[in-house]
């Protein structure tokens, strides 16, 4: 994947890869994608606001978000690293559902958390003074 990234916002992006990596694999796409010449992104600054452009075989996404500010240096530092890789991440998840029309139900990038799996159950027959094995099923 090429990329074209204002000079300023390189340092924040040096270690990004690996997060656009996994987020390719959440998607089925082989790791060779990054290789495709398709598939590229930008990001720079316009307007006071952080711009991501992600370019696939078929399709565009763009995230735009504002600058964090905060009167200490290494916490606006932290923020604005933070709000630039999120934004990178959340156009990257936009643009591969668009390609691929595949929705994960949940995840950091959905909001969606999965629910922990019921243990009450195991409990219950664990006071009764039943057995259960893996997911209360019986031993």
């Amino acid at each position: 994947m090429s990329n074209e990234i204002q000079q300023g916002l390189q340092d924040d992006l040096t270690t990004i890869e690996p997060d656009l990596m996994n987020m390719t694999r959440l998607f089925s796409l082989p790791d060779s994608v990054w290789d495709a010449p398709e598939y590229h992104f930008a990001a720079f600054i316009e307007g006071g606001q952080y711009v991501i452009r992600f370019y696939g075989k078929t399709q565009a996404a763009q995230g735009v978000t504002d600058i964090p500010s905060d009167a200490d240096a290494r916490i606006q530092a932290l923020h604005r690293r933070r709000a630039l890789r999120r934004l990178c991440r959340q156009t990257l998840y936009d643009l591969l559902r668009k390609e691929t029309g595949i929705h994960p139900p949940w995840g950091s990038m959905t909001g969606i958390r999965p629910a922990a799996p019921d243990v009450r159950g195991a409990e219950r027959r664990h006071v009764d003074g039943g057995r259960a094995g893996a997911f209360g099923a019986p031993v």
